[in-house]
């Protein structure tokens, strides 16, 4: 079954974005572009960790008014197939993720770090992957908590979207109360990984190369450089339709 098709004019969210919340990632970028001129300590980490988080926060929030939208305009059998879509992608991840040995676990963690820390420096020496390899072994296994958060998260929207009357402050009160619901197992765990996380990321930045240091000016000029563009196109676009 087909879903509604919006146009971007049909999206303020999109407008939001472009016009509001681009600007913030740009001056993200150049905080971190400033922070790498000289050693950078695990506190300067931390504050960037919270710019991300922040981030994600501000984009939740801004999308409600459009996803309640959304929500409205979709047909009972259009809900239903959102719903079983969201299902059948739980299976997936469940079949994927928790037939994991623990070393497997830390296999797949360790590629992800080395994948991520590649794209920004180029290749690593063999001490820097050491250090990735440590750091993964160090990481405790979130997959099944996270899994089992998404699962209950999912049950409560899958009733929120029957769409009793009220369901739109239901949603919004289910969003703001999200961090308050979550068990105190899977914050205490994501917590410890994103230490043992920044951590590593402070000690590859403050021992990168000048062959690394080039590679990761570049990848983060060209990220802001980007998003400038998408600011342009979008000011140019409304001086337009004005």
């Amino acid at each position: 079954h087909s879903f509604p098709t919006r146009r971007s004019s049909d999206l303020p969210f999109l407008d939001w974005h472009r016009m509001q919340e681009l600007p913030q990632y740009v001056s993200m970028l150049k905080r971190i572009e400033a922070a790498i001129d000289k050693p950078i300590s695990l506190a300067e980490m931390e504050l960037i960790g919270d710019d991300f988080e922040e981030s994600l926060l501000r984009l939740e929030h801004e999308s409600l008014d459009w996803l309640m939208q959304l929500g409205a305009e979709l047909s009972d059998e259009q809900m239903r197939d959102f719903m079983q879509a969201l299902v059948e992608q739980q299976k997936e991840f469940e079949e994927e993720y928790l037939t994991r040995s623990d070393e497997k676990y830390a296999d797949d963690s360790y590629d992800a770090l080395v994948d991520n820390a590649q794209d920004f420096l180029g290749r690593l020496s063999k001490e820097q992957k050491q250090k990735l390899r440590d750091a993964s072994k160090e990481l405790q296994r979130l997959d099944q908590v996270w899994l089992q958060e998404r699962a209950r998260w999912f049950a409560q929207m899958e009733e929120i979207l029957q769409r009793e009357p009220g369901w739109q402050q239901q949603l919004i009160d289910a969003l703001d109360n999200r961090e308050e619901t979550v068990t105190p197992q899977y914050l205490e765990i994501s917590e410890h990984n994103t230490q043992i996380l920044q951590g590593s990321i402070v000690e590859l930045l403050n021992g990168r190369t000048e062959k690394q240091d080039k590679r990761l000016r570049g990848k983060l000029a060209d990220l802001r450089q980007d998003f400038e563009t998408l600011i342009e196109q979008g000011e140019r676009a409304k001086t337009v339709a004005n």
